[in-house]
């Protein structure tokens, strides 16, 4: 086969893995945000697939035009992808999205404006782009790390190392191969090769999560209520022992918690004990599981006019957090409103209830 032809093969595999992707991404659009980036994510690769098409059908034609601002949309809707499917608390606001916009602005300049005010333009936004691309990538992968132990839901922490890692490790290649081959499109035997290389990653990746199962990991699944099984009765024994645990001992509020270090308290297996926050009682990510007590916790202290003048910071503390940010967000998320402002709210409350007014 020549290249032109090799090159046509693997771009149909690589296009037509992606919307076998797509189409199971589609059936659960409506489960998670997550969902909708992946859907983009997946358009943005397939736009890239006909950006870089070598050939009257990509060089300086329609397609090309067309294509390729949402091809240099990949990496940061990749970015967000991950972090929204990993962290079910993710709402990106103005910041993440003006990153992402200056990127892909930037990317879409370089490739069709600045070569024309020179080379140092051209230079200085192509490190730009490629720093930027890295940047994602490299953060995506912390992410993905440093979470992993706090997730709940199993399909999905079997798929966190094979799909974002793969993913994330295949742009660090891409990367620095661009930086040595630069973007535009011809038929060269790295070009080939890149575009074998995602169809190869593309169809790991759709037999992997179609064999785990992992595109029902998107579901927000529902605590199980039926304990008419002996596994059910056994699972709420322990919900009960857990609930001891939490009620009674206030375990949440040990500084670092860990699900391991809470399943070795209950002397219950890890797997169990996951399987009975997240199948259960409804929950994906066990420092959301945490939180939930702990921002109870906070409230009642907020609440107590005896606690007025202790800081909010000491609350957070009291109650579990590692620190106020994580508190703030966490709070503002579950109550709507700050903590200063939920204090201020309740505490007026009691000033205005009649069973505090002294009788005349």
């Amino acid at each position: 086969m020549t290249l032109a032809e090799l090159d046509i093969f693997f771009r149909g595999v690589a296009i037509g893995g992606l919307l076998v992707v797509l189409s199971a991404f589609v059936r659960e659009f409506r489960q998670t945000p997550a969902v909708g980036y992946g859907i983009a994510f997946i358009a943005s690769v397939i736009a890239y697939l006909a950006a870089s098409f070598p050939g009257d059908l990509g060089e300086a034609s329609f397609l090309r035009f067309a294509a390729f601002p949402l091809a240099a949309a990949a990496m940061p809707l990749f970015w967000m992808f991950s972090r929204a499917w990993y962290d079910d608390d993710f709402r990106p606001g103005w910041r993440e999205y003006g990153v992402a916009c200056f990127v892909v602005t930037l990317t879409i300049l370089h490739e069709f404006v600045f070569p024309g005010f020179g080379e140092l333009w051209s230079d200085a936004s192509f490190l730009i782009c490629q720093i930027s691309a890295f940047a994602f990538a490299g953060d995506a992968l912390r992410r993905v790390w440093v979470r992993r132990a706090d997730d709940l839901v199993e399909a999905r922490r079997r798929a966190r190392p094979i799909f974002v890692g793969s993913i994330a490790a295949y742009a660090f290649v891409v990367t620095i191969a661009d930086s040595i081959y630069g973007w535009t499109p011809g038929l060269r035997p790295w070009v080939v090769v890149n575009i074998a290389g995602i169809a190869l990653l593309v169809v790991l990746l759709s037999y992997e999560l179609l064999r785990i199962g992992e595109f029902g990991a998107f579901a927000r699944r529902r605590p199980t209520t039926d304990a008419a099984s002996a596994s059910d009765a056994d699972y709420t024994r322990l919900a009960a022992r857990l609930d001891l645990l939490m009620t009674q001992e206030r375990v949440y509020r040990e500084d670092g918690l860990v699900i391991a270090a809470l399943a070795q308290k209950m002397n219950v297996q890890e797997y169990r004990l996951r399987r009975l926050i997240n199948q259960h009682l409804g929950y994906r990510n066990f420092n959301a599981y945490l939180n939930g007590y702990r921002i109870e916790d906070a409230k009642r202290a907020l609440e107590d006019p005896d606690q007025r003048q202790v800081p909010i910071l000491t609350i957070a503390l009291d109650a579990g957090f590692s620190s106020l940010g994580p508190f703030n967000r966490a709070f503002k998320v579950a109550c709507g409103i700050t903590p200063s402002e939920y204090r201020r709210q309740e505490l007026r409350k009691l000033e205005a209830s009649p069973a505090l007014t002294a009788p005349q």
